[in-house]
């Protein structure tokens, strides 16, 4: 028993001798080369063969690896496009229309910096973080490096308006999708959503009304290229864009009645509105052209004679 003991001992004993001797060939330092040792006045011997170059001055290597959470440059060099509410200000890339920088603007970076305010998302530095999104699809659809447009370079919460919509537009092999940023004042949350089969074609929503002060009065809705489609408030069956041919509705004798300030129709995305007055009528215009109506304003007034 104390013979199979031993001879135990001993065999854990060489296998470990082992096992340290391949580790320290594998991991410890590396053996030194023997030979003689030059002195200090003794001249070092010549290399054999050509002189080796010399080397480069010291420069950017050519192909270094990023640091870690550094974006690349061409990542940082797309276009950019800035959202700004009461509370956030975004700027949004052309590639994938994601957010790059995310700026709270009622949150210092501290007290002593109380004009900067504190950065949520950035694309550039060692606190690297954006946010991308893309569209799976059998049919062409943008992915996350697709380019978008936008129709301009920045987009402000209006004084007065609760609400933001900044559409960003795609298209490729005829097909056309909008992806909307959605903001509304003092809110955080930012909405996403994106708008396929969009008009290719202009298409239009002609609506005569009888009115008891104006006569005969035409709003014409125009659906230009990139809007979704056009409704209707007063009948859900008007609607454009879904594969039917242009028709015609006649609501005769009992036609629909509409109040000063209900909703006619509506946009989906916005485009233009053509109203048209009958001639002679004695209406004046109230705001210039060019000039920002609200909903519900007055545009025109019949004089009275």
């Amino acid at each position: 028993m104390e013979t199979t003991r031993l001879i135990l001992v001993l065999s854990l004993t060489v296998v470990g001798m082992l096992l340290w001797q391949a580790w320290e060939q594998d991991y410890g330092r590396g053996a030194t080369e023997s030979g003689p040792v030059p002195s200090a006045d003794s001249p070092l011997p010549a290399p054999a063969g050509p002189a080796a170059p010399e080397a480069p001055p010291p420069g950017p290597a050519a192909n270094a690896a990023p640091m870690p959470g550094a974006a690349p440059a061409a990542e940082n060099a797309v276009a950019r496009v800035t959202i700004e509410t009461d509370v956030l200000r975004l700027e949004i890339g052309s590639r994938g229309a994601g957010i790059r920088r995310a700026e709270l603007l009622r949150y210092p970076v501290s007290l002593e910096h109380r004009d900067e305010p504190f950065v949520l998302l950035n694309d550039s530095g060692p606190d690297f973080y954006v946010t991308q999104g893309g569209l799976l699809s059998h049919q062409p659809a943008p992915t996350d490096t697709a380019e978008f447009q936008s129709s301009a370079e920045t987009h402000t919460l209006a004084p007065g308006s609760d609400d933001l919509e900044v559409p960003f537009t795609w298209s490729d092999a005829g097909i056309t999708v909008r992806k909307i940023y959605e903001l509304r004042r003092g809110s955080y949350a930012i909405g996403v959503r994106y708008v396929p089969k969009l008009f290719a074609r202009n298409e239009r929503v002609a609506i005569h009304q009888r009115s008891d002060a104006h006569g005969r009065v035409t709003s014409v809705m125009v659906g230009a290229i990139g809007v979704g489609r056009i409704g209707i408030a007063f009948d859900d069956s008007v609607v454009t864009n879904d594969g039917r041919k242009p028709g015609l509705h006649v609501y005769g004798d009992d036609p629909p009645r509409l109040e000063r300030g209900d909703e006619l129709g509506v946009f989906h995305l916005g485009s233009t509105v053509v109203l048209f007055l009958p001639p002679g009528g004695g209406h004046r215009w109230i705001e210039p052209a060019g000039a920002a109506v609200r909903m519900g304003q007055a545009l025109a007034r019949k004089e009275r004679r």
